[in-house]
């Protein structure tokens, strides 16, 4: 992983079944394959797609070379093959097939028999998020659909100018023969093919961008600071994922519209420069494009007053409406709906005065250049005979002027909206691309045996953000692998502060932290994690809406595999919750949260107790994990964490 990183890339691990195998390996390259099974096996690394159904690999011996996709699966499946093989005979035998028959019958039974085994050990290679943007982009595979719609789309102009000049001139010089028709036809197919053959590369070039940056965002969503969503609200968090959504339709649908925009103001430029009055239409093409970057700062200015309006109208709602059953039980009701309705009413007159700016732009753009340039070419023509073809290039290139000048306008308000909408999802994107630090890439030390010391904190202070007197200041603290710890104190008193510096939430301000002789900068924020399990506050955790199991699994690999799924049973029947497993009609696989199978306070409580226990951690903080069970329960709970977790601290109130 430190080889990884260092190099720019990322490593993930890669799991399929046989029945996927070949799709995975003819899509999905660069990878690195294992060739065999356990341990010191050799490498096979898959760099690219060859033609032919080739794959450009490296082998262990560090040579390129080319290697057929039946090759790579059949050494890959050649163990499972062998292990599935004396029974499939035994079966063919007894059938006594025809030896005709019996190559074709054996491949379809092999095939059903290993179509669910799955194949792991392998790695896909990816561009790391803090790579440069090119890197990124020809990770996703974009620059190739873009090359060739950019080639595409200037190849449909200079047909369709072509075909205009022709079937133009012809009209106006009164000689348009039969010829000259089935060549602006013929002219007018190809552009048409060529079009729709852009179009699927503009598809490809969507698909693909749509899902890189969803994959940034969600990164980013993960890394970012708790507390940034924490003073947000909920409101703010979903503001910004409809910001979010508008980056999104910008690189689905309207990010190329910009680069086509300048693409077809050059050319339009240039038609105008050849054609007759060149130098006066030009003149005006430049003025229309400084009174269009006049007129779109203005509309940057008020767009980006009506995003801080909605985002803050949005935070409004969706706070009222989490808090709707309150407010119906105590709030007056000539209050329930107070400062709603103003925030509405301010928010429509902003949409009214952009809404207003955007009209009288479109209208100056769309008849003010085609009427004045109009005027011109035909003061030209009255002056002076010219060529048909000569008017014919004028009024084409006016034309795609025109057409120019409304595709940049409308592509800039796309633009504004995503520069705006980017200073709401910035903070995704900087955690996104955060670089790990050195400790992230370090080996875990070993865990220490019990009794050996496990975590020392001494001097440790912390102040939370706004706040002028620290929350904890000066904690002494030594813990030894295998301690019991009941951690008690008043609200407000700093409990789930403390427990979040422990298990590596939270950096201190000051003082001296370390867990099996590490600091958190040396062993690294992802390790730490995994080795000191915190299970919060029941606010402060949460029930996803999928299948139990998921919920109780959450800190380790998914899909689970067997005997995972055996041990979060036996934790669950533990902790009691037999008798609801057995009424799940599905079991572990049913699905929980707030459109599944509603679970009652105690229940999701011992939930959020068996996802931490699952974890396999030196140390378990549970922090008021028993604060809604009944006695009898809550010994039953408690004896299940004291017996399953190697060190224990439990918080509580006296």
């Amino acid at each position: 992983m430190a080889v990884a990183a260092r190099l720019g890339v990322e490593l993930h691990a890669v799991h399929c079944d046989v029945a996927g195998l070949r799709d995975m390996l003819r899509r999905a390259p660069p990878f690195v394959l294992p060739l065999g099974y356990g341990a010191a096996v050799p490498m096979l690394a898959v760099l690219r797609r060859g033609l032919f159904g080739a794959l450009i690999v490296l082998g262990p011996d560090g040579r390129r070379g080319r290697v057929p996709v039946e090759d790579i699966t059949a050494r890959l499946c050649g163990p499972l093959e062998e292990r599935e093989a004396p029974a499939i005979d035994a079966l063919l035998n007894e059938a006594g097939l025809a030896p005709r028959r019996r190559a074709k019958a054996r491949a379809r039974l092999m095939a059903e028999r290993l179509a669910a085994s799955r194949l792991g050990g392998g790695m896909l290679v990816r561009a790391a998020p803090w790579s440069s943007p090119l890197a990124l982009a020809r990770d996703a595979g974009l620059l190739p659909p873009l090359i060739k719609l950019l080639g595409a789309r200037a190849v449909g102009l200079v047909l369709g100018l072509t075909a205009w000049v022709i079937i133009g001139g012809g009209a106006l010089s009164g000689q348009l023969s039969p010829a000259w028709v089935g060549g602006w036809a013929l002219l007018g197919l190809t552009g048409l093919v060529i079009g729709q053959w852009g179009a699927w590369q503009q598809g490809q070039l969507a698909l693909r961008g749509g899902a890189a940056v969803k994959r940034l965002l969600l990164r980013g969503a993960m890394n970012l600071d708790p507390e940034h969503h924490r003073r947000q609200g909920s409101g703010g968090s979903l503001a910004r994922v409809s910001e979010s959504q508008a980056i999104e339709d910008l690189v689905l649908s309207g990010g190329l519209s910009v680069v086509f925009g300048v693409f077809d103001l050059l050319v339009a430029a240039g038609v105008l420069w050849i054609a007759p009055a060149g130098p006066a239409l030009f003149g005006l093409f430049v003025l229309c494009l400084i009174a269009l970057v006049a007129a779109t700062v203005r509309g940057g200015r008020l767009t980006f007053q009506l995003t801080e309006g909605r985002l803050t109208l949005a935070g409004l709602l969706v706070e009222r409406m989490v808090g709707h059953r309150t407010r119906l039980a105590q709030a007056h009701p000539d209050r329930r709906t107070a400062g709603e309705d103003e925030a509405l009413a301010e928010h429509h007159l902003r949409v009214e005065r952009l809404d207003r700016h955007r009209l009288r732009l479109h209208l100056l753009l769309g008849g003010g250049f085609t009427v004045i340039a109009a005027a011109l070419l035909g003061g030209v023509f009255a002056l002076g005979a010219l060529p048909a073809e000569a008017l014919a290039l004028g009024v084409g290139g006016v034309l795609l002027a025109q057409g120019a000048l409304l595709g940049v306008n409308t592509s800039l308000d796309g633009l504004i909206a995503a520069v705006v909408s980017w200073r709401a999802i910035e903070p995704l994107a900087q955690a996104a691309r955060a670089a790990p630090k050195l400790g992230d890439l370090r080996v875990n030390p070993a865990a220490p045996r019990p009794g050996e010391l496990l975590l020392r904190a001494q001097g440790l202070r912390f102040t939370w953000p706004g706040r002028s007197r620290p929350t904890l200041d000066d904690v002494q603290m030594s813990l030894y692998a295998g301690d019991r710890v009941l951690l008690g104190g008043p609200s407000g008193g700093g409990k789930s502060t403390l427990a979040a510096l422990l298990s590596g939430q939270r950096p201190p301000d000051a003082g001296l932290l370390l867990l099996r002789g590490l600091d958190l900068g040396t062993f690294g924020a992802g390790r730490w994690r995994g080795a000191a399990v915190a299970a919060p506050q029941f606010h402060e955790n949460y029930v996803f809406t999928h299948s139990l199991a998921f919920n109780v699994l959450l800190g380790g690999e998914w899909p689970a595999e067997n005997h995972d799924l055996e041990h979060a049973r036996a934790l669950l029947e533990e902790l009691g919750l037999g008798p609801l497993l057995s009424k799940m009609p599905a079991g572990l696989a049913q699905f929980v949260g707030e459109s599944g199978w509603q679970l009652s306070h105690g229940e999701r409580s011992r939930v959020y107790l068996a996802r931490a226990l699952l974890q396999g951690a030196d140390l378990v903080i549970l922090d008021e994990s028993f604060a809604a069970l009944d006695p009898a329960t809550l010994r039953r709970c408690l004896e299940v964490a004291h017996r399953r977790a190697g060190t224990l601290i439990v918080i509580a109130h006296p």
